[in-house]
């Protein structure tokens, strides 16, 4: 059975108050622009983007996949079978932190090369982990 899982509340707040930030520093470059505040006004900016991104993320499951789908690019698709580990990190933000097999052209595993996929923090954050754990391949 398809299961989605949507963001963080919280990421909605921070992204506006972020998004105040920047305007508030746009303003100020106004008047005068010195390399400060375009310095600041850039790094507002950019963390802005990244919330935003974030912000309009989901995380779906199906019978046979996890998929990260985020704005302004395309769905990041990983099979159970590629499934290495799930583990919960970060301070601010408890993120998924998913470490998997890369899959070949041919359809193969690399068993060799590990690569890995952060999700962002969803509403229902346990019932996310212990279904992906669930479906990991011992």
């Amino acid at each position: 059975m398809p299961q989605t899982f949507f963001p963080h509340p919280l990421y909605r707040w921070v992204t506006l108050g972020c998004l105040v930030l920047t305007g508030l520093l746009g303003w100020s470059l106004v008047d005068a622009i010195t390399a400060e505040e375009l310095f600041f006004f850039g790094v507002s900016a950019a963390v802005t983007l990244w919330l935003g991104k974030a912000m309009g993320s989901q995380v779906h499951l199906d019978e046979q996949s996890i998929a990260l789908h985020t704005p302004w690019r395309k769905p990041q698709r990983i099979q159970w079978r590629q499934m290495v580990s799930a583990t919960e990190a970060g301070r601010f933000f408890r993120a998924l932190s998913l470490l998997y097999y890369p899959q070949q052209p041919n359809g193969l595993l690399d068993l060799e090369r590990v690569h890995y996929i952060i999700l962002p923090a969803v509403v229902d954050q346990e019932q996310l982990l212990e279904a992906i754990e669930a479906r990991i391949l011992p």
